[in-house]
């Protein structure tokens, strides 16, 4: 991806509303990587913590 199709999708983002955005640019024989660990740590409206204690009650509707 060229310098140009990436500062056109950052606009475009920025447009759409996002605040955060992660880029890296790696090789292919790279296993691990930082920025793709850091978007999925990062904490969305969607996406809770696990609950740090399970309740044993029943559901009820």
């Amino acid at each position: 991806m060229t310098e140009q199709e990436i500062a056109s999708q950052l606009v475009a983002l920025e447009k759409a509303g996002c605040t955060k955005v992660f880029q890296e640019k790696i090789s292919t024989r790279v296993h691990r990587r930082p920025e793709m660990e850091a978007a999925l740590a990062w904490p969305t409206p969607s996406r809770s913590p696990p609950p740090t204690r399970w309740s044993s009650s029943p559901c009820t509707r």
